[in-house]
């Protein structure tokens, strides 16, 4: 008599195989993001353009996780396009109440995209493509791209509040439209990446950024604040642009502020302490980089 058994299937691997699920339409993709699926996969190129009759994203349709779980977007290979002609759609993407959205390719071609497009942007708007207030947002691979009409500097493609934000070799990121105001005082519109300021610097959580790598075609804006390897930690990228850094400094306080231990750096970089009650050298540990 020969006896067969099987060996089971571990849970985790289970609760994997479970949990993806695959969408083909926007309509799918949101009632996946809706009902907490944590694990969503990009079955065809998804366009929004034809939504509402044709006016595209409406408020109501913010992709928004908020649950607090960890969420796993795989681009697939696809293109996620996302178009608004509403004037009160303002975000297409939201991260919040520490929730973790990670977005990542497992195709091999790596040809993963989102791209935003706001119409009817009216004056002193600023749109985002993805915005996370006190979340978690983990860039692994994909393009991401913005565009406004008719004010083209009206859009950030990511930007992050008391947040942490990762992203590694192979994102690209590209808002090519910016409006420098004056530069060097770090107030202009239109960025690639931008950590929000908060208003008199009021609150104490901090937001934390580490770049591995990635292209950025457009200005990038960060806040450093001190830390055992400073708040913002650059490790690799290449910045197509310019590149801001807001800083607090502490008196007696070592540690530092930005630590940068790779990249390359094509455009100026400016850097300002804040609030301007006293002047303090910003605190950073330059490794690397070019």
């Amino acid at each position: 008599m020969v006896m067969l058994t099987m060996t089971p299937m571990t849970a985790s691997a289970a609760e994997s195989a479970a949990a993806e699920k695959i969408v083909n339409t926007f309509e799918e993709l949101q009632t996946a993001v809706n009902g907490g699926q944590t694990s969503i996969k990009l079955g065809q190129n998804i366009d929004t353009s034809g939504c509402n009759n044709s006016i595209g994203l409406v408020k109501k349709d913010q992709l928004t996780f908020s649950d607090g779980q960890k969420h796993t977007l795989d681009l697939n290979g696809k293109t996620l396009t996302l178009t608004s002609n509403a004037v009160d759609m303002l975000r297409f993407i939201e991260v919040l109440g520490y929730s973790t959205l990670t977005i990542t390719d497992s195709s091999s071609a790596k040809t993963g995209k989102i791209s935003g497009t706001f119409n009817n942007n009216v004056s002193g708007q600023e749109a985002k493509i993805i915005y996370a207030d006190r979340g978690n947002l983990i860039l692994e691979a994909g393009t991401f791209t913005a565009a406004s009409t008719p004010f083209q500097t009206n859009v950030i493609v990511i930007e992050y509040l008391e947040s942490n934000v990762t992203v590694k070799k192979g994102v690209t990121i590209s808002q090519p439209e910016f409006y420098d105001g004056y530069a060097s005082n770090l107030d202009g519109a239109g960025y690639a990446l931008c950590e929000q300021q908060r208003r008199n610097n009021d609150g104490t959580a901090v937001s934390h950024v580490v770049i591995d790598g990635g292209t950025f075609d457009g200005w990038v804006r960060l806040i450093g604040y001190q830390d055992a390897n400073g708040s913002v930690q650059i490790n690799g990228g290449t910045f197509k642009k310019g590149v801001q850094v807001l800083y607090k400094a502490e008196e007696n306080n070592s540690n530092p502020a930005v630590t940068v231990n790779g990249g390359s750096f094509e455009g100026n970089v400016y850097l300002q302490y804040w609030p301007w009650i006293s002047r303090l050298y910003m605190p950073y540990r330059l490794n690397g980089g070019t």
